[in-house]
């Protein structure tokens, strides 16, 4: 009976917690690949070889000028968002 407590416990702790911040989302990577599930913030377990991979979602804008020559005297100049 020692034995399977022993067991469980070891098995209990081999899993971990891993925090998935704000502005991130989490996939789980395991021995055969990534999961489909996508990870909120906050609080997952994982178990065994798996590892929750962190993902940035913060988009950034970037703005380039832009301006495009006519043959006449007209000429466009703007930002291009991107």
């Amino acid at each position: 009976m020692k034995k399977f407590m022993l067991v469980a416990s070891l098995v209990l702790l081999s899993g971990c917690t891993e925090m998935v911040p704000p502005g991130y989302v989490g996939v789980i990577l395991t021995p055969a690949g990534f999961s489909d599930v996508v990870l909120q913030p906050g609080r997952h377990a994982c178990w065994g070889r798996d590892r929750i991979i962190l993902i940035e979602t913060k988009e950034e804008t970037i703005q380039e000028p832009m301006s495009i020559l006519c043959k006449d005297d007209l000429n466009f100049k703007f930002d291009l968002n991107e």
